[in-house]
């Protein structure tokens, strides 16, 4: 990742995806987006990139996210362990743009195991498979990278 976030992630996914889908990236910060934009150049999946708030996109939705149903969601930006409440207020508001059986994949800090009251903890009683990986090469080594996938 570069200094200001870089979205390397943005590429691996597009790299991933290819022809078979669709990529929306969400930043505050534009120069983030432009090294999305830059790091996709010449692949063939369709990559839409947003400045601003998730939150405010959600409440208002540019047509990106009004008419489409995400099967991954990547939540990069706050870890669940250390902000619960967040994660889960944005799990709320994200519910409307995902597709049947989601995946979630997102962060989590200092331990593994669900903290009473995370995102993870939750998602557990709403009958999601759940699988906890550390995140490797990484300089701390209590993040974890969680993920998520809906049974039903």
């Amino acid at each position: 990742e570069h200094i200001a976030g870089g979205h390397r992630t943005t590429q691996a996914l597009t790299e991933a995806v290819m022809k078979d889908g669709s990529i929306v990236t969400i930043d505050q910060n534009p120069l983030c987006l432009e090294y999305s934009r830059y790091y996709c150049r010449g692949l063939p999946t369709p990559l839409a990139t947003l400045s601003g708030r998730i939150e405010g996109l959600l409440r208002d939705p540019p047509i990106e996210l009004s008419d489409e149903r995400f099967n991954l969601v990547l939540l990069h930006h706050i870890s669940d362990n250390s902000q619960p409440d967040t994660l889960s207020a944005l799990y709320d508001s994200l519910r409307g743009i995902l597709a049947p059986k989601p995946c979630l994949v997102f962060q989590s800090l200092h331990d593994p195991l669900p903290h009473r009251g995370s995102l993870q903890e939750r998602l557990i009683r709403e009958d999601f498979d759940l699988r906890i990986m550390p995140i490797e090469n990484a300089t701390d080594v209590t993040r974890f990278l969680v993920v998520a996938v809906e049974k039903k």
